[in-house]
């Protein structure tokens, strides 16, 4: 994940995927705000890597640096044992609720 410096010919590197928490990050982030505290989460996926090596969904917020791992697709009975560029399993789109 990287994000424009103030000169914009530079990023800067904010999280390395290490494979572990998920690897080839794909499709758009989802910015969500805390209806209490107004941080913003960004919130992903990735198509490989995690401990199953079928993909992550995870979470960043910019404010704080934080970058968690939420998800691990592929897990034995895992409703999503895959993911794929076009968003979910056999090219569907991939439906994500976040609940509190």
């Amino acid at each position: 994940m990287s994000k424009d410096s103030s000169d914009k010919k530079k990023f800067k590197i904010l999280f390395n995927f290490d494979g572990i928490k998920g690897s080839n990050p794909t499709g758009k982030l989802l910015p969500v705000a805390d209806p209490i505290t107004g941080l913003v989460k960004f919130y992903g996926t990735t198509i490989s890597g995690g401990n199953y090596n079928s993909g992550s969904l995870y979470s960043y917020t910019p404010s704080t640096n934080t970058f968690s791992l939420l998800y691990n697709f592929g897990a034995s009975g895992s409703i999503f044992n895959t993911i794929n560029r076009n968003g979910g399993v056999n090219d569907y789109a991939l439906k994500i609720i976040l609940l509190n």
